[in-house]
């Protein structure tokens, strides 16, 4: 799995939504209906977890080419010995921008991807009370 894939992967759950009735909506559609969503959300929820597992695969091999990286002493002011973790890591930022945008974005796209997989355990609690509500179970 890419980014483009875990990217697609995040549309589509941010597009999924808890069905709505209106109050005169038949119980039998209510429980179609959710049991529509609570199998589009189990299988999307599969998909983010699949994603959460090559984002962290991901993350380390960017950590790892971050912490390897060479070259960053030329982008810095200060003498070797007085240079901070902070003064390092701007300098690496400018020797390697694409690196440090990508480590970024899978950070970014790693907190989208928990975020997603929370809201939809909490639409699946939520959806199961309302189904049982309905149909008496």
């Amino acid at each position: 799995m890419n980014i483009e894939q875990i990217k697609a992967c995040l549309d589509d759950a941010l597009k999924l939504r808890v069905p709505r009735f209106a109050p005169d909506f038949p119980p039998a559609r209510k429980i179609s209906a959710l049991e529509h969503y609570m199998l589009q959300g189990a299988h999307l929820d599969a998909e983010l977890v699949a994603s959460r597992h090559w984002l962290r695969a991901i993350r380390v091999n960017l950590s790892e080419q971050w912490t390897r990286l060479d070259g960053w002493e030329v982008a810095t002011s200060r003498p070797r010995g007085r240079l901070t973790t902070a003064d390092i890591e701007q300098a690496k930022a400018k020797v390697a921008p694409a690196l440090f945008d990508a480590i970024h974005e899978a950070k970014r796209l790693s907190e989208s991807v928990d975020d997603q997989i929370a809201r939809l355990e909490r639409d699946a609690r939520t959806c199961s009370r309302v189904y049982s509500m309905i149909s008496g179970t």
